[in-house]
């Protein structure tokens, strides 16, 4: 089939062959500054499969950033509420001149966690401060860059498996947690088609709920849409048969997407009902 593809593809357009890796084919090809490869024995698994992982130019960059700062001391995780919750000064302006620089730090970190979604949630959290940056922010980067210094690299590793059924759809919220953008809450999933990693997403959401079954109703919505996108690709590409199911940890989510209207959460954005109408119609289970 990826043979069909190519010649029809070299047919009418100027194609630049990378190579071929695949069952039969074990290797490794360089594709949009990523290196892909497949080898009949995974690490942990054992197990043949793909593999990929990222191209770690950017966070060398950023490490390189911190050392002109003062140094790099490996941190375990990629941020904390308490990064800097006891600094008296954490909302104070940073000198122009440094902003400019962290405010750049910041949009390369936000660039790479494209590839890393462990790290999308602390990415986000630090761009929050980007029009003005202050010493919360700086403080928060430096942390995410210490991260990268003890974990610069994250493979992807994906199992052969036969055609999946189902597209699985999961959200979940963190409901008014960020005390410096008026409280609005986050919404955060992954996508899987079957075993697979497909996507994964970090956003602040627009509107500031006044619940937390409001802000898991607003991060199984956008858990739904991105869901149907990746099935429309899927269907694009000949893969009729598959659903889509999307799920939520928080019971009141549940209810209100289960809710013909807004019932008594009199505080709903509209544009998030279509999720209801979806459920009802069966689109999605």
């Amino acid at each position: 089939e990826l043979d069909r593809v190519h010649e029809v593809l070299s047919a009418n357009f100027e194609v630049a062959d990378a190579g071929a890796v695949g069952p039969g084919c074990p290797g490794e090809v360089r594709y949009l500054k990523r290196l892909v490869g497949y080898t009949e024995m995974l690490p942990e698994t054992s197990l043949p499969g793909f593999y990929w992982k990222a191209d770690s130019k950017n966070i060398k960059e950023l490490m390189t950033w911190t050392k002109k700062a003062g140094g790099i001391k490996s941190s375990p995780t990629p941020g904390t509420k308490a990064t800097g919750a006891n600094m008296r000064t954490a909302l104070d302006p940073l000198p122009h001149q440094r902003a400019k620089e962290v405010a750049s730090a910041g949009g390369l970190a936000l660039y790479v966690s494209g590839d890393r979604p462990d790290t999308m949630f602390a990415s986000k959290t630090i761009m929050q401060h980007v029009s003005r940056p202050n010493v919360l922010m700086e403080a928060r980067l430096m942390r995410l860059i210490r991260h990268y210094a003890g974990h610069p690299e994250l493979l992807w590793c994906h199992e052969l498996q036969d055609a999946p059924k189902i597209m699985l759809a999961e959200g979940d919220s963190d409901w008014a947690a960020s005390t410096e953008e008026l409280r609005r809450s986050t919404s955060g999933g992954v996508i899987r088609y079957g075993g697979h990693f497909w996507e994964a997403y970090s956003v602040t959401q627009a509107t500031q709920a006044l619940s937390s079954g409001e802000a898991e109703f607003y991060a199984t919505g956008s858990a739904m849409a991105r869901g149907f996108l990746a099935k429309a690709f899927l269907q694009e590409t000949g893969c009729t048969e598959i659903d889509l199911q999307a799920t939520s940890g928080s019971a009141a989510g549940r209810e209100i997407c289960h809710r013909h209207g807004v019932g008594k959460a009199r505080h709903l954005e509209l544009r998030y009902l279509w999720a209801q109408e979806r459920v009802r119609l069966k689109q999605r289970k």
